[in-house]
């Protein structure tokens, strides 16, 4: 009798821990055991294998099977990370949640050796292994064909990018340790939930090239993840938009201040993926920080004409000066035709008004961006040799820059010889 009550009593706590709303009846079957599938021997299979992953059953909208648990060990413990299925044996998951590559091993060595260390379990508690890993250049998607075809099915991709200003679901995977601390390394349990918070923004300092659904990445606010959450899709309209693979906190591009509480999150866009979409979008290669910079230059002027402001791009510049968390943007002149080394000039330089909607994001608030030519500011210039080119090199009026600096002080010049 004791045993029927123990038995009793067990079925009713392994039904709680994996149940998960209207869905709880599909894990209810935790998959085939680690033997029956031919993976023994194998240490991060085995060790996944072991790990408690469950739907959270207080997640609102439940949750998806071809979201998975990746793992890795480190030292011999298990570290985790998301991943899902966008394709019967193929799995993606952020580079970054691979093994560390070694001190002079090659890009070719570094993914067989990880393909080896790492795998994968859904839901239902069927565990996956690598075959082997694709990764295009300069991608933080690495794509994972895994020996064992998925008993969950996969994901579809969509290239129309996220929706901006509006919300974008994601499922992140949260570990708890027992009294419910967190536990990032290693866990008692993990669980899924969805999350539906994931606000596209545009407009900000911390876009600017990212602003569009052709961009290489997407900036996404209210969507705070842990390294757990590392690899997880982000879904538009059931289709995934794009891979989360970062957040961004500190000090940001243009001196913005970004808090944790922020929740501002990266993703790369899967339009960007060349196994999916041949025909990627001209804006994937912008990556760089001069690609930045000439972005938010171009918002710039553009607003200014939207608005009304007089701007001739025929002989003016916008050039953009930092200090620590502050921006002094200042409508410039063009340099002339030609110069010589020693040539020197000064011109009159007009701020640019460059209002935010949102302080703790820098939206640019952009119907009110204008020039503001009452205080102007004294700029002096002399024509230099830097890096074997003739430049021009801009200060204030006391020959510094006041504290403020920029990465375009420096303006290639015609040499008039």
């Amino acid at each position: 009798m004791k045993n029927a009550l123990l038995l009793t009593t067990l079925v009713f706590t392994l039904a709680g821990l994996t149940s998960c709303g209207d869905r709880s009846s599909l894990y209810d079957n935790t998959g085939p055991t680690l033997n029956s599938q031919g993976l023994g021997g194998v240490s991060i299979a085995s060790a996944l294998n072991e790990a408690p992953f469950v739907c959270d059953r207080y997640s609102k909208d439940g949750c998806i099977d071809e979201v998975l648990l990746m793992g890795k060990l480190n030292r011999g413990r298990l570290q985790t990370c998301a991943s899902f299925f966008v394709g019967d044996n193929l799995v993606a998951t952020a580079k970054k949640c691979l093994p560390r590559q070694e001190r002079d091993q090659s890009f070719g060595d570094w993914m067989a050796s990880a393909c080896k260390q790492i795998a994968f379990k859904d839901l239902k508690g069927f565990t996956y292994t690598c075959d082997s890993i694709e990764n295009q250049r300069y991608s933080e998607i690495v794509l994972v064909n895994t020996k064992q075809k998925s008993n969950v099915g996969f994901l579809e991709t969509t290239f129309d990018g996220v929706k901006f200003g509006d919300k974008n679901k994601t499922f992140e995977i949260t570990s708890f340790s027992r009294g419910g601390t967190t536990n990032y390394a290693l866990s008692e349990g993990k669980y899924t939930r969805a999350k539906k918070e994931c606000k596209g923004i545009t407009n900000s300092l911390l876009t600017t090239i990212n602003g569009t659904k052709d961009s290489k990445n997407f900036v996404l606010s209210n969507c705070a993840i842990d390294w757990n959450s590392t690899g997880a899709p982000v879904i538009v309209d059931g289709k995934v938009a794009g891979m989360l693979h970062g957040k961004i906190e500190g000090d940001a591009d243009f001196g913005a201040k970004v808090s944790e509480r922020d929740g501002v999150a990266l993703a790369e866009n899967f339009a960007c993926q060349t196994k999916f979409n041949p025909s990627t979008p001209a804006d994937c290669n912008l990556h760089h920080d001069t690609h930045k910079r000439n972005a938010l230059t171009n918002l710039i002027q553009e607003a200014l004409v939207n608005n009304g402001s007089t701007f001739e791009s025929s002989s003016k510049d916008i050039t953009i000066f930092r200090k620590d968390g502050d921006l002094l943007v200042l409508e410039t002149q063009k340099p002339a035709l030609c110069s010589s080394v020693g040539d020197t000039g000064s011109f009159q330089a007009c701020k640019v008004k460059l209002p935010m909607k949102n302080k703790f994001l820098s939206i640019i608030d952009i119907e009110n961006v204008a020039l503001d030519c009452e205080s102007p500011v004294a700029i002096s210039w002399k024509a230099v040799n830097y890096n074997d080119e003739l430049t021009r090199a801009l200060s204030f009026d006391d020959l510094s820059l006041n504290g403020y600096h920029t990465d375009l002080n420096f303006k290639k010049l015609n040499s008039c010889l």
